[in-house]
């Protein structure tokens, strides 16, 4: 009988021990990673980037929960929470990779951004300098506008005091005996006849030609800003050469008259011309008289400004 209760209680135990080996009272580690993996996949938004892979590695965890809570086999809850471990590691994975994507497509569309914002600002900044140095451009052109406007008022002012200078100067070489005086744009001509102040083919004066160059030395000193040219001219007969030193010596014989009379030489200049620039016909006696002259141009010295 003793042997009987033995094997009753042997028997009592195995199978408590079997229960045992069935249904833990510790969760198995298998269902404690499939947990973890299966959070690690939500806080990687994989609940949203991959709903269906989430969706599935939950399902299969709660499988595996359930077959745990049930008490089956140990063997096949870590089975099945393998299962959900793995699909919830593979939903991790491909939601890292979307979110690796969102993060480079946003990336590249910053640099796109900021590639666009500089080419806006470039051609913003090329524009404004565009516009300055069309600016500059204007104000030049409107600067040299009214410059020359100046200019041209000043120089209108100038020629105009220069003209009733000269008109007051012709009225005095209007009283140079057997002269002829005129105005020529902002130079004054006066016109002495050869036949009046040279005898015949020669250099030398007549004597009556220091009182018509009298007056016009006197002219000169009255007027001191002018230097005069003193341009001698013959008539178109006779050897050209010829022609040619008579007028540079009549020319000359004036210069040196006048410069007697205390005109500075700096102020005379004598040019024979000869028979050029004729004013008359040399085919009559009368023309050839009026080419036979000596011309003295009265100019005014060049004002020199200097800047400060």
């Amino acid at each position: 009988m003793s042997r009987q209760v033995d094997r009753g209680l042997t028997l009592v135990a195995l199978v408590f021990l079997l229960g045992c080996a069935t249904v833990p009272s510790v969760v198995p580690l298998a269902l404690i990673d499939a947990r973890a993996a299966l959070a690690a996949a939500k806080n990687t938004k994989a609940d949203v980037l991959v709903f269906e892979d989430f969706q599935e590695a939950r399902r299969l965890l709660k499988q595996a929960e359930d077959a745990f809570a049930s008490e089956q086999k140990i063997g096949r809850v870590e089975n099945m929470a393998f299962a959900a471990r793995s699909r919830a590691e593979i939903a991790e994975a491909r939601a890292r990779t979307r979110l690796a994507e969102e993060a480079y497509k946003t990336e590249q569309q910053n640099l796109i951004d900021q590639r666009n914002l500089l080419m806006a600002l470039d051609h913003k900044a090329r524009e404004l300098k565009e516009a300055k140095q069309k600016m500059k451009r204007a104000e030049a052109g409107r600067v040299a506008t009214e410059a020359k406007a100046a200019a041209e008022a000043r120089k209108t002012e100038t020629d105009k005091r220069l003209r009733r200078e000269l008109e007051i100067i012709l009225l005095e070489a209007g009283k140079i005996k057997n002269a002829q005086a005129k105005i020529e744009s902002q130079n004054l001509v006066i016109t002495l006849s050869g036949k009046v102040l040279f005898t015949s083919g020669s250099p030398q004066f007549h004597r009556s030609a220091s009182r018509v160059l009298n007056q016009v030395a006197g002219l000169l000193k009255d007027n001191p800003d002018y230097h005069a040219r003193i341009e001698g001219y013959t008539d178109g007969t006779g050897d050209h050469l010829l022609n040619n030193l008579l007028s540079q010596a009549r020319a000359e014989s004036v210069t040196n008259y006048l410069t007697q009379q205390k005109i500075s030489l700096d102020r005379l200049k004598a040019v024979g011309l000869g028979p050029g620039n004729p004013v008359a016909t040399n085919d009559t006696a009368a023309g050839r008289n009026l080419n036979h002259r000596v011309e003295i141009i009265l100019e005014k010295k060049t004002e020199t400004t200097t800047e400060p």
